[in-house]
Parts: C-alpha cells; sequence; structure tokens
C-alpha cells in the first residue's frame, strides 16, 4: 500500500510542475514548511502544510482542466 501511494505521489509531483510557475511556488511553500517547522510552533508548521497541500490540490485541478482529454 506503502509503495502505490508514493508512486501517485510522484506522479502527482511531476504532474503539478507542469503547472507554468508551480516550480517556484511549490518551492516557496516548501521553503515556508521547513521555517515553521524549525520555529517549534507545531500550530504553525500544520497550518503552513496544509496550505501548501491545499495549493497542490488546486495546481492539479488545475492541470486537469487545461490538459487535453483523449
Amino acid at each position: 500500500m506503502l509503495d502505490r501511494l508514493r508512486t501517485q505521489s510522484v506522479r502527482y509531483h511531476f504532474s503539478v510542475a507542469l503547472v507554468p510557475g508551480r516550480p517556484a511556488v511549490g518551492m516557496k511553500e516548501h521553503h515556508a514548511v521547513i521555517e515553521a517547522i524549525c520555529s517549534g510552533d507545531a500550530a504553525l508548521a500544520e497550518q503552513t502544510m496544509r496550505a501548501h497541500l491545499l495549493s497542490v490540490v488546486g495546481a492539479l485541478r488545475e492541470l486537469a482542466t487545461t490538459q487535453t482529454r483523449w
């Protein structure tokens, strides 16, 4: 099961990278998550990670609406 989840995660990671400007946004969000974790503020770290995941979901939805369906 973990291998299947990892495979899906990698697939989504590469798909999201196709959204114009998304790699820079993702890098900024990852940096914010790391900073929040390093601050020792668990609530902030959770909030920052949740915001990042919602951002990824939004990017996947954007990608799904712009991709040509065969």
